[in-house]
């Protein structure tokens, strides 16, 4: 495992890595929609991303990153004292709680956008899962491909933001309006903490 390269990528190239990326994950969810609960439902969803030809080598960037990672490290550390390693932990609940508080009150309404509710649900659990990334790494370790993945979550928080409209009826305006209040927090500690790196 060579990750000398890695090392010299900037925060730019770390930013079109993770667009990169989010083709993938799109291009998964819109098969996801398709396929959903047929019987196969997995094999059915691989064989179309396979016609695609998407690109794999963001699988071999962070297997790399996550091997040198546990070599440092991480071998036998859980998510959950992952998550608690840092001061910015919190971001990382936060979104958490967010989201299961979202789902819990869109389950209690009338009507069901699912499809607003299921990008909500991707998005956040995207920024989750950026985060553990952010955390696992070492207070020296690629200092760019932090900037990069705090600055994503930045847009990702600005999403999420954005589908809180598409989400109001269901939730009712107060409702809406604190689920904002949080968000909002939430994206402020992340530029704080964007200008600390």
């Amino acid at each position: 495992m060579d990750i000398s390269k890695y090392k010299l990528w900037t925060e730019l190239d770390w930013a079109d890595q993770f667009k990169k990326e989010d083709i993938n994950i799109n291009a998964y969810f819109e098969e996801l929609d398709k396929y959903l609960d047929l019987p196969d439902e997995d094999e059915l969803i691989f064989s179309a991303l396979k016609k695609r030809k998407l690109s794999t080598d963001e699988l071999n960037i962070w297997e790399d990153i996550n091997d040198f990672a546990d070599e440092d490290e991480f071998d036998e550390i859980s998510e959950s004292e992952l998550a608690n390693r840092n001061d910015s932990s919190s971001i990382y609940y936060e979104i958490g709680e967010i989201s299961s508080d979202l789902c819990r009150d869109i389950a209690y309404s009338d009507s069901l956008n699912f499809n607003a509710t299921l990008s909500f649900l991707m998005l956040s659990g995207r920024a989750m899962s950026l985060h553990l990334d952010f955390i696992q790494l070492g207070k020296e370790d690629f200092p760019e491909l932090k900037k990069a993945i705090v600055k994503r979550e930045i847009f990702i928080l600005n999403s999420l933001i954005g589908f809180l409209v598409s989400l109001e009826e269901q939730i009712g305006d107060e409702k809406s309006e604190s689920y904002l209040l949080r968000l909002h927090g939430v994206r402020e500690k992340l530029i704080d903490l964007r200008f600390t790196l």
